[in-house]
């Protein structure tokens, strides 16, 4: 704000530099400085006696004495003091009132407003590509060969030759020689059809072909895992996953095949049939049963067993909050400060993030955050911050680092002592007793024992 050249007593009676007007020109006249009849006045009153036409508007009037009465400068040499984009006696009023008072303290924070309706959901996306055509399987046994025909009959013996005619008496001679034995019959019958037709059984298994699920291969309890109408016997993918039997290093488990997936179950099988065992089991955190250091310990398989390996072996005791030589005791026979907070079981780590402010609960030794720390007054959480759930429970810093108690604490006297440390807003505290806050330190080192204090 411009600060006036000059300020002249504002008089009580604008008669300084204008003609006061009396009882006779109240009654029978208009504003004051203009000649006008009353209906039972007489004359005007005395012309208007100002310096000039100060409020530049061409003419003199007595607008122009209360110009000087109020303003310290004609119009034409003032500037625009209350931004109106018009030099008015606003403006000269504006200077004559001095300075504004400082901003009064922020109100508090108004409730959250209900949460929006849920959005539409999203349309259906595009069809997946059809998937790859199953592995074809290996070709079917060849079936049996046919039973052999029953042979055929012997054919009927030939007809006795005629006797020779009768020779001339003489010496009788020797017997003659028997005819020669006709030909057999017709030749052995051809491979007969078996047990051939639905009504047969061709295997021998006792079900007929009809019902039989492997016709030319005995099995007689019909066992059929994959349900694709093909016995287990004579199916060269018994448990159908697409990998024929001789190449499945589990051709009766669906779920275990070659390139199944990872091995990680420590069941000490080779369940993606690669040769090796469990070679994917993921180790995880886990107790070992001692204390100290020692207790630490990570999971492994071994020999298809799942067993917890300690990481930490014993150590000589020093300073530091642990129990490094796994007694049970911690720091016994030394004289040590707060052990750090990484190594403090009075800390935790801070969670969250927040953009609205942490605190000091004591302004009159620190209103920023570096004192705060230093002083140990440096606090975080608040009901009325955003944050969620975590910045209600004291959770949050405004960088996302830094150690929070483990205890949490309920604030009061926030009017009387507390001060906002932002983030989005600083400044003294109030309408916050009742908020949920942990002390908060800024590094490792900055924990201490707050234990048995008595703090705000």
């Amino acid at each position: 704000m411009r600060t006036p050249t000059r300020l002249l007593a504002l008089p009580l009676v604008l008669g300084l530099a204008c003609t006061a007007p009396t009882a006779e020109d109240r009654a029978g006249r208009g504003s004051l400085g203009v000649e006008g009849e009353g209906e039972d006045g007489g004359g005007g009153g005395a012309p208007v006696d100002c310096p000039g036409d100060l409020d530049g508007d061409g003419e003199v009037t007595v607008q122009d004495c209360v110009w000087e009465a109020l303003c310290p400068a004609a119009r034409a040499e003032m500037q625009d003091e209350d931004g109106d984009g018009d030099v008015t006696l606003a403006d000269c009023r504006a200077l004559l009132r001095g300075a504004a008072g400082v901003d009064g303290v922020d109100g508090r924070d108004g409730v959250d407003g209900a949460e929006g309706t849920d959005g539409t959901d999203g349309g259906d996306g595009a069809p997946g590509e059809d998937g790859r055509d199953g592995v074809d399987g290996t070709e079917g046994e060849d079936g049996r060969d046919g039973v052999d025909g029953t042979e055929g009959e012997d054919g009927e013996d030939g007809e006795d030759g005629e006797d020779g005619s009768q020779g001339p008496p003489g010496p009788p001679g020797p017997p003659g020689e028997d005819g020669e034995d006709g030909r057999d019959g017709g030749g052995d019958g051809g491979d007969g059809g078996g047990d051939l037709g639905p009504n047969g059984d061709v295997d021998g298994d006792g079900v007929v072909n009809a019902n039989d699920n492997c016709v030319f291969t005995p099995n007689d309890g019909q066992t059929d895992q994959d349900l694709d109408g093909l016995g287990d016997d004579c199916d060269p993918d018994r448990d159908g996953d697409g990998f024929a039997n001789a190449d499945d290093c589990w051709a009766d488990d669906p779920e275990r095949f070659p390139g199944a997936g990872e091995d990680a179950s420590c069941d000490g099988q080779d369940d993606d049939c690669d040769g090796e065992l469990d070679e994917d089991f993921a180790p995880a955190e886990c107790e070992t049963g001692d204390v100290g250091i020692c207790a630490a310990g990570q999971t492994a398989c071994i020999n298809g067993a799942e067993a917890c390996i300690q990481l930490n072996d014993p150590v000589e005791e020093a300073c530091g909050g642990g129990d490094d030589d796994c007694d049970g005791e911690v720091d016994e026979g030394l004289e040590c400060g707060p052990p750090p907070c990484d190594r403090n079981p009075d800390w935790r780590q801070v969670e969250c993030v927040t953009d609205q402010w942490v605190w000091s609960s004591d302004r009159n030794i620190a209103i920023n955050i570096q004192a705060a720390n230093d002083n140990h007054v440096l606090w975080t959480g608040c009901t009325h911050a955003r944050g969620g759930a975590d910045m209600d429970d004291g959770l949050c810093s405004l960088d996302g680092e830094g150690w929070v108690s483990t205890e949490s604490y309920v604030m009061r006297n926030c009017g009387n002592s507390w001060f906002h440390l932002g983030g989005q807003h600083t400044g003294n505290c109030g309408g916050h007793d009742g908020d949920t806050v942990r002390l908060l330190a800024l590094t490792n080192d900055d924990c201490w024992d707050y234990r048995g204090q008595d703090l705000p």
